[in-house]
């Protein structure tokens, strides 16, 4: 086993330790956190906040010890380095926060978080230099951490902006909507929550003007289905419907990224889906696995593929079993069944030991993949980019 005797060699040993999912090494890393964390300076602090919450961690003891650090370094900040703090570690610290405050940690600490808020509107009230990822960065904190009605001054802040926000930016915003869903407020704030609603969807059909490609259409749509599970409808219909400008367009490296949209809104668009069969069916030497979120994609939005797509997705399925994942398959078969259309071969070829061993392989290595690729993206990447604040957990 790989010795982890310090709480930076600890950090940088994550992406391993994930990989081998080994409980007793995972234990090891927590208790070196806890017993480092009191000795960590800013800089150290905001990189273990960054992977905190990837770890899914239940030690209570931990998430405290972190939030009381961060805590004592924040106020023991000279005035004179005020600026410095809040320019490279403020943003970083409060998506700390933002994703501890969410499914699985539910984790608050209203100490620490009162003190990023005043810190906040130090920033808010800033003259210049107010750029629209800082807008929507504060906006996100404000509205995820709901502690009461937001400040107009926050308010002002988005409007001056609205015109500048990309679609990540407004994502951001958007993602603070979700907790304020399920939480009782009061009239000025539920104004308030409406008047920003609006805002953004203002901002967001602004998007469409320059939409000039089919290229451009997946990232604007993905941005915003993947990002913000509340989409308000006539958004999302708006957003829709520019896919029927580019159908003539459509090209096999579409076929991924557009089936993906459609099994995350379950959006019925029959000419949307008729295109993806049909490139299913020209592209049958080159399409691989992508045939089986197709056929997915059918399913659920209940719509009924050509003969042609069928009898192309089970060759695709017999010939591909091997490299296929199991989950792959299953959605293939499940299709295939409401259908009506499971060959025997088909069945053959899933109700065999090898799938089965398959199936049990993946269960098993499921859970450690999901958090793998959140931590190693984080320890490895070494800069901290604002832009990829929001990560899906779908």
């Amino acid at each position: 086993m790989a010795k982890c005797e310090s709480l930076v060699e600890c950090v940088n040993l994550l992406p391993n330790l994930f990989l081998g999912s080994d409980p007793e090494m995972l234990g090891i890393v927590e208790k070196i956190l806890l017993r480092d964390i009191t000795d960590c300076v800013l800089p150290v602090l905001c990189r273990v906040g960054l992977i905190l919450p990837d770890l899914q961690t239940k030690n209570r003891q931990l998430l405290d010890a972190f939030s009381k650090q961060v805590l004592n370094s924040l106020q023991n900040v000279k005035k004179e380095e005020t600026d410095e703090v809040v320019h490279n570690f403020l943003s970083k610290l409060c998506s700390s926060f933002v994703k501890l405050r969410r499914w699985p940690h539910m984790y608050r600490n209203r100490d620490v978080e009162g003190l990023l808020y005043k810190l906040l509107l130090t920033e808010l009230r800033k003259q210049l230099g107010m750029q629209p990822a800082s807008v929507a960065w504060i906006a996100q904190f404000m509205l995820t951490l709901n502690r009461g009605r937001l400040p107009l001054l926050l308010i002002e802040r988005i409007s001056a902006v609205l015109p500048q926000f990309s679609v990540p930016q407004i994502n951001y915003i958007a993602s603070g909507f979700r907790v304020h869903s399920r939480t009782r407020h009061h009239s000025l704030l539920e104004q308030q929550l409406s008047y920003l609603n609006h805002m953004m969807h203002y901002a967001a059909l602004k998007q469409l003007n320059s939409i000039t490609n089919l290229n451009s259409l997946t990232f604007t749509v993905s941005q915003f289905v993947h990002r913000n599970q509340d989409i308000d409808e006539s958004v999302l219909n708006e957003l829709m419907d520019q896919y029927l400008k580019f159908l003539p367009d459509f090209r096999i490296q579409h076929v991924l990224p557009t089936a993906r949209i459609l099994l995350a809104t379950r959006y019925y668009m029959p000419e949307l889906a008729d295109r993806l069969c049909r490139c299913v069916v020209e592209n049958e030497q080159t399409i691989g696995r992508q045939f089986a979120v197709v056929l997915y994609v059918c399913n659920l939005i209940n719509y009924s593929p050509c003969r042609e797509m069928l009898e192309t997705s089970v060759r695709l399925l017999l010939r591909h079993k091997d490299e296929l994942s199991a989950l792959d398959t299953l959605h293939a078969a499940v299709a295939f069944g409401l259908f009506r259309y499971l060959d025997r071969a088909v069945v053959d070829a899933i109700f065999h030991l090898n799938f089965l061993e398959k199936v049990d392989k993946e269960l098993e290595g499921i859970l450690c993949k999901c958090r793998l690729d959140g931590v190693r993206i984080k320890v490895r990447g070494g800069n901290f980019n604002p832009n990829v604040l929001m990560i899906n957990t779908a």
